[in-house]
């Protein structure tokens, strides 16, 4: 797959998002601790088995119930929020 320089510079900024959301995950301390089984089990909810092979596609969507309103999903968003904005230079208008 060959990317111009717009499509290299956006799959860039993806990623970092997804390495910055994985590591937010991980440096995620909550209290209780039983918060993280939480969140894990609503995210491991999804059905992601047709990622990796080749000639499947994603599936249609289907709805979503979850609330993420839980204190164990408000601690983790909020944990994400204040990581994205320490990586972000806490301004707007930064590369990320």
């Amino acid at each position: 797959m060959d990317l111009d320089a717009r499509g290299r510079l956006d799959a860039l900024l993806y990623y970092a998002k997804v390495f910055l959301l994985d590591m937010a995950f991980y440096t995620w301390e909550p209290v209780p601790k039983t918060q993280v089984l939480e969140v894990q089990k609503d995210l491991n909810i999804m059905d992601n088995s047709w990622i990796g092979q080749f000639s499947s596609e994603r599936p249609a969507c289907r709805p979503d119930n979850r609330t993420c309103d839980s204190p164990a999903w408000k601690s983790i968003l909020n944990h994400i929020e204040t990581t994205f904005a320490e990586y972000r230079g806490g301004q707007e208008g930064t590369a990320m």
